[in-house]
């Protein structure tokens, strides 16, 4: 470098400024340390005078953990207490807290590079009656569209649904529930005015007692799903929070429901009408269910509903799959076989013939390829006379009497997602 100008010289992500002709001054800037990510599954349990609050590290891959930093403030701004803990640490306990005030506490990680965003853990309290009869209420923040759900453990208080839990929004109540043997559950819906939400511990007249409390304030999972498009996942995270997952149609339409991949321990499916009214459902606590052929019967938008039991949560993948029309087609009794063919999962297949009022007939089955299927003969009333299940290559009915003189259908509905041929005949 030639003459005493000053000149800059980059090396890597550092800069280093040299005054040439005199003596060097050197200033490093060096790289920027991001601080430490989120603790997960962030959660709370009270006890008189004392709340504990218990998390998990971050997830792997962001910057060195040096420690932790745990807050709990009471809603009404009258309490709080704050303490560190080590980088190893999953727990701490905070005393000095007074019973029957609702705490949220919030758990951030600290490193190098500063402390961490933090998460917070349900509301808590350890409700403490303070008379026979009397009650205790949580008070959280809550905004429009949100839900509440609150739990009680460890009741002191009788357990034969004279005391109770329940849970409000701005807009009044939403469920209450019976205290059973050592506490309670109550699921949350929307409500839809932001506010206070109340959740409420009520001892029955002349007994006082006891019961940690806990309450999640939550946002229903929502977004859309596509017939015949790509599985979407939904994710339920609080206690009485749902998955929704909505979709339209021009015109009447029929689907089904593939769930795969759940961990909810227990989950209802239910596709519902554009009203919010439950058109069909199914339970589940297995990793897949298969919810069958379900008519739409005008244009409108539905949606698909995966609500959790109870207090459980978890995921789980949706797939909602168009179902063509039923095979169809005509039958003589003592004719030739009939063979009928399903090609897509939900779809039926459906042969009619003309019965006489007295009429004794036996529904065969033969030649069947679908690994499990249900052969019945249906009425002109549309009750069902007769009833068979085959997984193998034959199966046939009882004999059965016909009531009147009309059209019957023999109705042919695989099991579950089964697809295949099977020939049927109607003989005397």
């Amino acid at each position: 470098m030639n003459g005493p100008a000053a000149r800059r010289v980059l090396v890597g992500v550092t800069t280093a400024v040299l005054a040439l002709g005199g003596p060097t001054a050197v200033s490093w800037a060096g790289p920027t340390v991001a601080p430490p990510g989120t603790p997960l599954h962030v959660g709370a349990a009270t006890r008189a005078g004392s709340v504990t609050v218990t998390w998990a590290a971050p997830a792997p891959g962001g910057t060195t953990v040096s420690g932790y930093t745990v807050t709990c403030r009471s809603t009404d701004g009258g309490s709080a207490l704050a303490g560190t803990t080590g980088a190893l640490a999953s727990s701490l306990a905070l005393s000095g807290l007074p019973d029957s005030r609702t705490y949220s506490c919030s758990v951030s990680a600290t490193g190098p590079g500063g402390a961490g965003a933090s998460a917070r853990s349900p509301f808590v309290m350890h409700a403490r009656t303070a008379s026979p009869g009397g009650s205790v209420v949580m008070h959280m923040p809550i905004a429009a569209g949100q839900g509440v759900a609150a739990a009680a453990t460890g009741s002191t208080l009788p357990a034969d649904c004279t005391s109770t839990l329940g849970t409000a929004g701005p807009s009044g109540g939403l469920n209450v529930a019976c205290l059973q043997t050592g506490g309670a559950f109550v699921d949350g819906r929307n409500v839809q005015t932001s506010g206070p939400a109340t959740a409420t511990l009520q001892a029955v007249a002349g007994t006082s007692g006891s019961a940690e409390l806990k309450a999640w304030v939550y946002r229903d999972s929502s977004g859309p799903i596509v017939i015949d498009g790509p599985d979407v996942t939904v994710t339920t995270g609080a206690p009485g929070q749902i998955g929704a997952r909505s979709f339209s149609v021009t015109g009447p339409r029929r689907v089904s429901v593939d769930v795969t991949g759940n961990t909810v321990p227990g989950v209802t499916i239910s596709v519902r009408d554009p009203a919010g009214a439950t058109l069909a459902v199914l339970s589940t606590s297995g990793p897949t269910a298969y919810l069958d052929t379900v008519s739409l019967p005008a244009a409108g938008t539905y949606s698909v509903v995966a609500d959790p039991m109870g207090k459980a949560s978890g995921r789980l993948s949706l797939g909602l799959n168009g179902v063509p029309p039923d095979s169809t087609g005509t039958m003589l009794v003592d004719g030739p076989a009939v063979k009928v063919t399903v090609t897509a999962p939900g779809q039926n297949g459906v042969r009619t013939f003309s019965g006489s009022n007295g009429q004794r007939v036996v529904l065969a089955a033969s030649a069947n390829t679908v690994p499990g299927v249900t052969c019945s003969i249906i009425d002109p009333t549309g009750a069902t006379l007769t009833i068979f299940f085959t997984s193998g290559p034959t199966g046939s009915s009882a004999a059965v009497t016909l009531s009147r003189t009309g059209t019957y259908r023999v109705f042919v509905d695989p099991a579950q997602k089964a697809t295949g041929s099977v020939s049927v005949r109607i003989h005397t």
